[in-house]
């Protein structure tokens, strides 16, 4: 990523002191500046919740715009996709928005949680949450422009999401014992069936690993 959040859910800039002493131009300075550092890396802007219409993706759909016209050197769009069990409907479309720009689109930070109810969460809500990840990878996988996901960590047991979003827990594909979950089967059958070769579609991060493995649990 060469810009990352830059947008209120609004639609507005966030307020930082780069865009408070530079304005939008602060935006063109950054990929300018990466491009002469590095002229073979990809050059991201990357943002979270664009994963349904609204104010923040038309702004930063229209800020690629106004950056390709200015001859700003772009190369692809990140769309974080932290979402919610049952709640990914929107994606498909919102995917294919940002790949109409012409730019490549990637999914950098997937994760799927899952609402507690009484403290638990049962077979039901899995097996949705199983659904939820294999409409993701294949909306991903029928856009040509989306060149790929990285899921946001490996085990539940590390995850951001029980610390921060409280009610919620459980977004990965491994479970609290690394055991592999039901929306691993499914990720990993949409796969199969697309003739994806895994090592390079997915990857896994988190705060302390970062590797790229053929959708296998740490060693």
């Amino acid at each position: 990523d060469v810009v990352n959040e830059v947008f209120e859910e609004d639609g507005n800039f966030r307020n930082s002191v780069w865009y408070r002493v530079l304005g939008e131009s602060f935006i063109d300075l950054a990929f300018q500046t990466t491009r002469a550092a590095d002229p073979s890396a990809k050059l991201y802007i990357n943002e979270y919740n664009l994963d349904y219409a609204g104010p923040k993706i038309d702004a930063l759909l229209a800020l690629v715009g106004r950056l390709r016209s200015r001859g700003v050197p772009i190369d692809g769009i990140g769309t974080q996709a932290h979402l919610a069990v049952g709640k990914v409907a929107g994606v498909p479309a919102q995917l294919q928005r940002m790949a109409d720009t012409g730019l490549e689109v990637a999914i950098t930070e997937l994760d799927i949680r899952i609402q507690l109810v009484g403290g638990s969460i049962d077979g039901a809500r899995l097996s949705q949450q199983r659904q939820d990840y294999e409409t993701v990878v294949r909306a991903c996988m029928g856009i040509p422009r989306c060149v790929g996901i990285s899921a946001w960590g490996i085990s539940d047991r590390y995850s951001w999401v029980d610390t921060t979003i409280p009610g919620y827990d459980s977004p990965l594909m491994w479970n609290d014992q690394y055991g592999r979950k039901d929306a691993y089967v499914g990720v990993e059958q949409v796969l199969d069936n697309g003739y994806v070769p895994v090592k390079s579609f997915f990857v896994f991060t988190s705060a302390k690993m970062v590797r790229q493995i053929g959708l296998q649990p740490p060693l």
